[in-house]
């Protein structure tokens, strides 16, 4: 599983919370779909008929593409969630000090508008990234598309003796 940005944060503490990652968040593409047991309980999730992950499956850590694994984490929960509803206690276990962080940063990750704006500067009149009320930026991101907010949530666990050399 790759952390490009956070995966010292599975090992580590995140600077924000002091305390390591044990979620993460993937956009909901097209042809995913989730398997779910007879209480609705995620079981594991596929793309286009082929499984991405699974409950209770152990993954490698990796920084980046074909980078060396840094630890090994198992799922222990999946669900799937607008990220615009994160909890506070959920964008902690992400590693961001708040809600708003993580969905500044998620929306600059996979909104294209606003991804593309980080470079603009305005849009709408607003600059987001400078902008001073958080509530106002939150209120936009509301209104934008919710295929950019969906989100399969994984829950995991680091996998004891397996913290590599840092």
């Amino acid at each position: 599983m790759i952390f490009q940005e956070t995966s010292q944060w599975v090992i580590n503490q995140s600077p924000w919370t002091g305390k390591c990652k044990t979620q993460t968040r993937r956009l909901v593409k097209p042809g995913d779909y989730g398997v779910t047991d007879e209480n609705d309980t995620y079981l594991k999730v596929n793309s286009n008929g082929r499984l991405l992950y699974k409950r209770g499956g152990i993954y490698n850590v990796q920084p980046g593409v074909g980078e060396k694994s840094i630890a090994k984490i198992q799922i222990t929960q999946i669900l799937r969630e607008d990220i615009r509803l994160i909890s506070i206690a959920d964008a902690i276990a992400e590693g961001f000090k708040d809600q708003s962080r993580f969905i500044f940063w998620w929306a600059y990750k996979y909104d294209p508008i606003l991804s593309v704006s980080k470079n603009m500067g305005d849009f709408e009149g607003i600059n987001i990234w400078n902008c001073k009320d958080d509530n106002i930026v939150l209120d936009y991101i509301k209104t934008r598309d919710d295929k950019f907010y969906q989100a399969w949530v994984y829950k995991f666990s680091l996998v004891d003796g397996d913290k590599h050399e840092r």
